[in-house]
């Protein structure tokens, strides 16, 4: 073996030892871009499903809104009914007592206790017999002349409700 054979045989051995090299690069390489385009796929993947996960819960919000928007309307529609119904027995209640006052001959003293702005004239219907007795102890004015007609009205009186 000649020297010149020596140093073809550590090139090629060099030359091999960079091949090796280079195809371990590339293999690391390729590795690396197949982890790299699997990682990016996964991550496709996963944003592919939390847009559905998200369409899904937009559905769902908007059906729940909707459930909600149906409920507070049928709520008002009751509260609406309830409030009319409330209105119609209040006037009833009233027109009830304003004709209970007129028949028990106070109708003329309800003018006196209006003029006073004495909201609580109507309730005088109903109070219990114990609470008459704080009406009569009004002694003086409209309140008097209520006092004297309730003490002539007191037998025979009907409740209102």
């Amino acid at each position: 073996m000649s020297w010149g054979d020596e140093e073809d045989e550590e090139l090629a051995v060099l030359r091999q030892e960079v091949v090796n090299h280079l195809r371990a690069e590339v293999m690391e390489a390729k590795s690396n871009e197949y982890k790299a385009v699997r990682a990016v796929e996964e991550q496709e993947m996963e944003v592919a499903r939390l847009r559905i996960e998200y369409e899904a819960l937009r559905a769902e919000n908007k059906n729940l809104a909707a459930k909600i928007e149906a409920e507070r309307a049928q709520l008002r529609k009751v509260l609406a009914e309830h409030a009319e119904a409330v209105a119609e027995r209040n006037r009833l209640r009233r027109d009830d007592i304003d004709a209970f006052l007129k028949n028990c001959g106070l109708d003329a003293h309800l003018d006196a206790f209006r003029r006073e702005q004495i909201s609580s004239v109507r309730d005088l219907a109903f109070l219990k017999e114990d609470d008459y007795a704080s009406v009569l102890k009004l002694k003086v004015g409209p309140r008097a002349k209520l006092r004297e007609a309730l003490k002539n009205h007191l037998t025979g009186v009907t409740y209102y409700y």
